[in-house]
């Protein structure tokens, strides 16, 4: 979950983790997401056992290895959500207002200028940092089981962060997630509202991806039906 990665950094940083950071990752998110000795090689290449251009079957170039896992870096640091509402407006401005302006004057036709705006180097970047990020945070668009179920998971994470600042006796960086007056439908509110909607919005309109958007829509009416009820747990207590 995207704010897991946003709010785990603060709690990195604050509490002073060992971890090693590369000099060339740019945010805390290796912190998180990159172990130690797998950060530390990453950053020294002749400390690689092996060199995977020369595995069995691969025939990939060095210079080619060397912009794969580069793209590689840019969609997972795509994923650190200080930069959401950024990458999601490139997106929209350089891609989907554009084809929707093609289409506007007639020309969706026009396999030329699609492709164009579709694979321009940046513009692939674009759609590759957008493809990460909903598959990153997409479980407000999972059917509703599953959607509950990672609900509960990311919220449990959020709960024990927040005890363990208690009781370190550091700042809280989410008060709202105490486990002892925590809404969780009205977090996964807040959330969805904030961040997915008009995310998937976006690829939606790219992608169309109906099915998606109606568990996204389904999802949003359990947790508001919920919240309705003044409850704040993650299902309605039986009947």
């Amino acid at each position: 979950d995207g704010l897991r990665r946003l709010s785990g950094n603060e709690y990195l940083l604050v509490t002073k983790h060992p971890h090693h950071i590369p000099s060339h990752l740019i945010t805390p998110l290796s912190l998180n997401d990159i172990p130690p000795r797998v950060a530390q090689t990453m950053e020294n290449e002749d400390s690689w056992d092996f060199d995977i251009c020369k595995l069995e079957g691969v025939t990939i170039k060095r210079n080619e290895y060397r912009t794969l896992r580069q793209a590689i870096i840019d969609m997972v640091l795509a994923t650190e959500m200080t930069k959401h509402f950024e990458h999601v407006n490139k997106f929209v401005n350089s891609i989907n207002k554009p084809l929707a302006a093609l289409e506007e004057n007639g020309a969706n036709g026009d396999a030329d200028s699609v492709k164009s705006i579709l694979t321009s180097p940046e513009n692939r970047i674009l759609i590759k940092r957008m493809l990460i990020k909903c598959a990153d945070i997409s479980n407000p668009c999972r059917p509703l089981e599953l959607c509950i179920e990672w609900a509960g998971r990311i919220s449990e994470e959020y709960f024990a962060q927040t005890d363990e600042e208690k009781r370190l006796g550091l700042p809280v960086v989410m008060p709202v997630f105490d486990r002892n007056t925590c809404s969780i439908p009205k977090s996964q509110i807040s959330f969805i509202d904030y961040f997915i909607t008009d995310m998937f919005d976006a690829w939606d309109e790219f992608a169309d991806l109906p099915n998606l958007m109606q568990h996204l829509d389904n999802n949003f009416k359990y947790w508001k039906k919920l919240d309705e009820k003044k409850l704040r747990s993650l299902r309605p207590p039986p009947e």
